[in-house]
């Protein structure tokens, strides 16, 4: 489901956002805790699940499951998906605080950087130059980083 790619963008963003915030790159940190609130939330969906299929009534010996389990499962199915959709919606719109003003703001920190280790790095040949390695002076030797040589006025 999209839902899932959507989650690690979002971990990209944090990133940024918190090296912005804190001044310190703590990726490392941060994938780490997604990776394990992730696997804690996979296990709880999971048990939740099961319970609920209890409460239903849902027996998995019998050939044909009663009317209410079988409503049951279309609520599981379709109501409740719907609900933490929702929700899901409700967080993105009034609690992430990423518009395009703050996307702007990270951009800017991050071509900042880029350009201060560039210049402390400039004279040094083969030195990592925020997490690539530049050759010589020349800016343009970087080209798996998004950001020119001209972003560096």
């Amino acid at each position: 489901s999209i839902s899932i790619y959507m989650q690690w963008g979002l971990v990209g963003e944090a990133i940024d956002y918190n090296e912005m915030i804190t001044g310190k790159r703590t990726e490392g940190s941060i994938y780490g805790t997604f990776n394990l609130s992730r696997r804690v939330g996979q296990t709880i969906g999971n048990s939740a699940a099961m319970l609920l299929l209890g409460w239903i009534g849902y027996n998995g010996a019998a050939a044909v499951q009663e009317a209410s389990t079988i409503n049951g499962i279309k609520v599981l199915t379709v109501l409740l998906p719907g609900i933490l959709v929702l929700g899901s919606w409700v967080a993105f719109k009034f609690l992430w605080n990423m518009d395009d003003e703050m996307h702007r703001k990270v951009y800017e920190f991050k071509v900042a950087v880029f350009c201060l280790n560039a210049v402390f790095f400039q004279n040094r040949i083969d030195q990592p130059v925020y997490g690539f390695l530049c050759r010589k002076k020349a800016l343009k030797n970087c080209p798996d980083f998004s950001l020119d040589a001209k972003d560096c006025t």
